[in-house]
């Protein structure tokens, strides 16, 4: 052992200013704690235990790190060291409770990133989306809690203030995290998060299917005004622009979100079966509208995605919703009532009834009366009336006349 120098440390401002070598901790007799300071006067503390007292181990003395100083001060090591020297007495080995320790020590955040790497590439984009969604915002209040530590009642207490559905799908998600922990080793009893029993007594089951509750979707009549207000949020916001574009074309969220700029030509987006609901492919006719906004959406183009977030990763499907939320429209319109608001509009205006109903790409009649359009999409139709659409909704700017 190197020739230890100042030995008896005793305070924090002896080990702040201890010099290369090592240091026992006085006063304490038998503890076994170290300090050690290398010669770029970094620290770390030292547990050093006779072996020879644990239950079919050899003789011989052996040491163990117990962290670095400052981020573990004196009163904290002494703290550490009495806990393993209290093992060793019992004949028990402190190297595998220290390894215990940091399984116990690890925060729920700390696992559920664990866990969504473990599954992330077997699982889809939206996927992340949500389960990421479930545990860093939905239970953000449980994030920095140890797992051994989460309770039923701190799970109620994490989701209590979102909607019924939202919190039994979170309450799912953590179990699914808490039940990782405890196969790799973190010391779990029953899961908290068991929803039988417990948690199914705190939040209103689901209801039945036929029996849900659809927000009502805006009145036709009401998108111009809207649109009107959504204009002034678009300099600062990338959801305020998606959402105009998704109004303008009638499209669904996922598919907003997921446009690329490879999939537009000209003036016609073509969306891949694989995005698409029904699974064909589908193409949009682009309203004047419309690609102005794709035109000044492509001044902050910075990737493949037509709408990027922050880390210019794709939009996420909750962008369009805040949007919706912050303008005052929480629970009284949604964005994909917008589609609704369209499809009345066409029904008031006499627009061909199968023409409309390609123009939200649904599928029309039964396989004989499809085959009669033997493939046809109606481009040129839905193409009159996505343009009168986006007129009525955002009629163009009048050209100013030359005073000459």
């Amino acid at each position: 052992m190197p020739k230890v120098l100042n030995p008896g440390l005793s305070s924090e401002t002896e080990v702040q200013k201890a010099l290369p070598g090592r240091h026992r901790i006085k006063d304490i007799p038998g503890l076994g704690l170290w300090l050690y300071v290398s010669p770029k006067l970094e620290r770390r503390w030292i547990f050093r235990y006779s072996r020879g007292r644990i239950h079919g181990a050899p003789p011989g003395v052996t040491e163990m790190s117990l962290g670095r100083y400052p981020f573990v001060d004196l009163k904290e090591a002494i703290k550490n060291a009495r806990h393993f020297r209290d093992h060793v007495e019992h004949g028990q080995d402190p190297q595998e409770f220290k390894k215990l320790d940091k399984l116990e020590g690890t925060k729920f955040k700390e696992v559920a990133k664990e866990w969504i790497e473990e599954n992330k590439l077997a699982r889809s984009e939206s996927w992340l989306r949500n389960v990421e969604h479930f545990l860093f915002v939905v239970a953000e209040a449980l994030a920095d809690e140890l797992p051994i530590r989460i309770k039923p009642k701190m799970i109620r207490e994490a989701l209590r203030g979102t909607t019924p559905g939202q919190a039994r799908k979170s309450a799912a998600t953590i179990k699914r995290v808490l039940d990782y922990a405890k196969v790799n080793g973190i010391p779990l009893g029953e899961n908290p998060a068991q929803w039988r029993g417990k948690l199914e007594h705190v939040f209103p089951k689901m209801r039945k299917r036929g029996s849900k509750k659809h927000f009502p979707g805006m009145p036709h009549q009401d998108v111009p005004a809207f649109i009107q207000k959504l204009c002034q949020r678009q300099e600062r916001s990338v959801g305020a622009v998606a959402l105009e574009l998704a109004i303008l074309t009638a499209c669904r969220t996922d598919e907003i979100i997921g446009a690329q700029w490879s999939e537009i030509n000209g003036d016609v987006w073509t969306i891949p079966a694989e995005r698409m609901k029904a699974g064909n492919e589908h193409r949009v006719p682009l309203s004047p509208q419309a690609m102005a906004l794709l035109k000044e959406r492509e001044k902050y183009r910075n990737g493949p995605h037509v709408f990027t977030g922050r880390s210019n990763e794709p939009l996420n499907d909750r962008g369009l919703r805040y949007v919706m939320h912050r303008m005052g429209y929480c629970n009284i319109a949604t964005v994909h009532g917008f589609r609704g608001a369209f499809r009345k509009w066409c029904k008031v205006n006499k627009f061909d009834f199968v023409a409309s109903e390609y123009c939200l790409a649904h599928t029309v009649g039964n396989k004989v009366a499809r085959a009669y359009l033997d493939g046809e999409d109606l481009l040129d139709e839905r193409r009159e009336i996505m343009n009168a659409w986006a007129d009525f909704i955002s009629p163009p700017k009048p050209k100013l006349a030359l005073v000459g």
